[in-house]
């Protein structure tokens, strides 16, 4: 069984997902897919763009090299950039 929770403010939105083991897998997969639909962009505080890459593709650099994406992100925030997440409305 699959519940989902949506919860939307102004500018923000959450979907919070309880899945049973069994759709765990299937969950996962869909996902991923949803993932390259969305990007995380770097800009400088005048909305130029430095950086923008899959959302799929930082999570598994995330997940395979997190030291250097953590010191990634902290020179970003040093430097004043803002970090966004951007998704293609179909």
């Amino acid at each position: 069984m699959e519940q989902t929770n949506t919860t939307q403010t102004s500018q923000d939105r959450t979907e919070e997902f309880r899945i049973d083991g069994d759709r765990f897998v299937e969950k996962i997969k869909e996902l991923f897919a949803k993932g390259n639909e969305r990007k995380l962009v770097l800009q400088t505080h005048d909305k130029e763009t430095v950086f923008a890459i899959p959302l799929t593709v930082f999570v598994i650099l995330v997940i395979f090299i997190p030291q250097v994406v953590l010191i990634s992100l902290i020179i970003a925030l040093l430097l004043k950039c803002n970090i966004v997440i951007e998704r293609k409305i179909p």
